[in-house]
Formats: structure tokens, sequence, C-alpha cells
């Protein structure tokens, strides 16, 4: 990572707060007792919703190719 890189990052997450660990754990949680999501699977969740697709450069959200990642296991299992 080229220090522009680095001084590009630090600048990003220092605009987000660091979570107390109850609020680090509060999707874990969310997902591990709503009974909506007791049916679904492959999600990614971020702050106790399904997460959004990010664009590049992004800190929030989840990139396409981890989405297209998600979809192959789903077709995998699915399958085997």
């Amino acid at each position: 990572m080229s220090e522009q890189q680095a001084a590009d990052l630090a600048r990003r997450l220092a605009k987000h707060p660091v979570k107390t660990p109850a609020q680090g754990a509060a999707t874990t949680v969310w997902a591990a007792v709503d009974p909506d999501l007791q049916r679904m699977g492959g999600m990614c969740l971020e702050n106790c919703r399904v997460a959004e697709t990010s664009r590049e450069g992004q800190i929030e959200g989840v990139m396409p190719h981890a989405l297209a990642l998600v979809a192959r296991r789903r077709n995998t299992f699915a399958l085997g």
C-alpha cells in the first residue's frame, strides 16, 4: 500500500467512529434471533440490516465480487 493510499484510508476511517462491544455484536445477535432471517441465508449483513452493494472507495456495504462469491456458494450448496 502506498503512502497516499494509506493516508486516504486513514481519512476515510476517521469519519467512522469506533463501535462499542455491544454495537459491534448487535448485527450478529440480530441475525441469530430474527425469525425472518432464519429462512434466509447467504446474505451479507451490516449495522443490523442487509448490506447494500458498495462502490470502490466506500467503507460501508459489500463489494460486488463478494456477492458473486456468496451466490456461487449458494448454488454449490443447493446442488450438492
